[in-house]
């Protein structure tokens, strides 16, 4: 015989049961007694069943009975409302004009009520209007925002009041604009204040930070009354327009004013193009300015202002912002009017400096709103450089020769040094070209360092090449007889000492350019073929 899951529970557990009553043999005695105590205790349970299902039954009755009855009151009142719909379909129309002239009466007498809650301030506007121009031009700012607030909110009540009803858009040139037009004026005269003061921040923030705080204080107070004016006029179904010059925003206007100061300020900083013709050293008293002035204003938005403006606004990182977009714009208007190479590494020293410097002093990390020059346009401005620096350096070392030939046929012997020894100035005149550049872009790091030694190092071989040539030509004539200038034996010694020079220069150019891998291969090449021009000279 197969049992369910719950019959074969209840059976192991009835055997647990018995298993623990007959633990002895004398248990067997008291079976008929556990037998009545068990049947004693099953018909208990089944009376508390039958109880239960009684009182169950007799409850889902009643529930039926009361669902039965509400059901009927539900028809009733379905019934009754669709009596009163169409009672109100019939007599609707007849009760509004009825209630139409209670409602006006309603809105005259909460008009009438606004006017009476502000006679006081609708007689003395005019008065209130001409002391609050005086507290302007005083520059009691915060007692003449409060006398404009009076009569604004006087204004607003009364204007609220006369369109909240049915005829509310009838007529919007009514005498009480009229009667208050002078507030639109009085409320641009005192922005004008708070603007001014704005346009000044960066200098009043260190000089007289009460004047900034109470701007602020004005300016978050109308910001505070615009929110809770349109939320009443959202309530009541008035719009915005009704309400004049509100909201007035002028937590933005801040914001923009603040934004034109920098904006000016970076206009004020521009270079013309007659101050670069006339002063060879206007790029760095340009950016030495434009560094100077953004120092001291981040300076004092991150020291002082961030104590008078609200956390809100963030403040310092606004201005690190914009600030650090007017010095990219100050780069491009510097690339754009065309830059030499002397230029172009002042300027890149110029931004390493500035970013280096910002971050020191100022905790400003300006790398980390972005970089101020493009990489692109780094490396095109580097080749530039690059190209110049070349071509001057060819053109200088060209000259050079032309220059070396005609001492060689002068009627006047050659220089001596300290020792007594001839020389020409080649040797140094040449290492000098090649150590200033050297050292000039040698700022702008190891990359751009090699790469102007390369430069110079191949500009310096073709010096050779020619240098030779022109050298073999004057000693082929000297030997010919084809010239004979007084000191030709002479400049003979003074070429090969000053090609001995160059070898020296050399070595002392190769053990200054510790670091830089390709420098000694490329050097020896050099020394190499000085020291043949100085046999071939000997």
């Amino acid at each position: 015989m197969e049992f369910t899951l719950a019959e074969a529970e209840s059976i192991d557990l009835a055997k647990k049961a018995v298993a623990e009553m007959l633990t002895k043999p004398e248990d067997l005695e008291k079976l008929e007694q556990y037998r009545r105590k068990v049947a004693r205790k099953k018909a208990t349970v089944e009376s508390q069943l039958r109880n239960a299902v009684q009182t169950q039954l007799e409850g889902v009755q009643t529930g039926l009975e009361n669902l039965g009855e509400a059901q009927k009151v539900i028809s009733e009142i379905k019934i009754s409302m669709a009596e009163v719909e169409d009672v109100f379909h019939e007599k609707g129309a007849e009760l509004s004009e009825v209630v139409r002239p209670i409602k006006e009466v309603n809105r005259r007498h909460q008009q009438l009520k606004t006017t009476s809650d502000h006679i006081h301030n609708i007689f003395n506007v005019p008065q209130a209007v001409s002391e609050t121009h005086e507290l302007i031009k005083e520059g009691k700012l915060l007692e003449a925002h409060r006398n404009l607030s009076e009569l604004e909110h006087t204004r607003d009540e009364l204007l609220m009041q006369l369109y909240h009803g049915d005829d509310a858009y009838v007529d919007k040139n009514t005498s009480l604009h009229h009667y208050y037009e002078e507030l639109i004026g009085l409320s641009g005269n005192l922005g004008q204040s708070l603007w001014m003061i704005m346009n000044s921040a960066t200098l009043l923030v260190t000089e007289n930070p009460t004047k900034v705080v109470t701007a602020l204080r004005i300016i978050e107070r109308e910001e505070r009354i615009d929110t809770m004016l349109v939320e009443t006029l959202d309530l009541k179904g008035i719009p915005p327009s009704q309400i004049p010059g509100r909201p007035k925003k002028w937590r933005s206007k801040c914001i923009e004013m603040l934004e034109t100061s920098i904006s000016n300020k970076f206009e004020s900083l521009e270079t013309t193009s007659e101050q670069r013709i006339e002063n060879k050293d206007w790029l760095m008293e340009h950016l030495s300015e434009v560094a100077r002035t953004c120092y001291m204003d981040l300076q004092a938005i991150t020291t002082a202002g961030v104590q008078c403006f609200p956390p809100s606004y963030d403040i310092a990182a606004f201005f690190i912002k914009r600030y650090h977009r007017g010095l990219i714009e100050v780069i491009c208007q510097l690339i754009d009017m065309g830059l030499n190479a002397r230029d172009i590494i002042t300027l890149m020293i110029w931004i390493g400096d500035i970013k280096t410097s910002f971050a020191e002093t100022l905790g400003v990390d300006l790398q980390s709103v972005g970089p101020l020059m493009k990489t692109d346009v780094e490396t095109d401005l580097l080749k530039t450089c690059h190209g110049q620096v070349e071509s001057n350096v060819r053109e200088l070392m060209g000259n050079m020769v032309k220059t070396e030939q005609e001492e060689w046929n002068s009627q006047q012997p050659p220089e001596c040094d300290v020792k007594g020894k001839y020389y020409t100035p080649v040797g140094i005149n040449l290492f000098q070209i090649i150590d200033q550049n050297i050292q000039a872009l040698a700022p702008l790091g190891l990359p751009t360092k090699m790469k102007v030694l390369k430069i110079c190092l191949g500009a310096l071989d073709e010096f050779q090449r020619k240098y030779r040539n022109a050298l073999d030509g004057y000693y082929k004539d000297a030997v010919a007889g084809r010239i004979e200038p007084p000191c030709c034996v002479l400049y003979i010694i003074a070429i090969a000492n000053s090609c001995r020079s160059c070898v020296e220069f050399t070595e002392q150019l190769k053990g200054k350019s510790v670091g830089l891998e390709a420098l000694p291969v490329l050097v020896s090449f050099q020394i190499d073929t000085f020291e043949e021009d100085v046999y071939g000279a000997e």
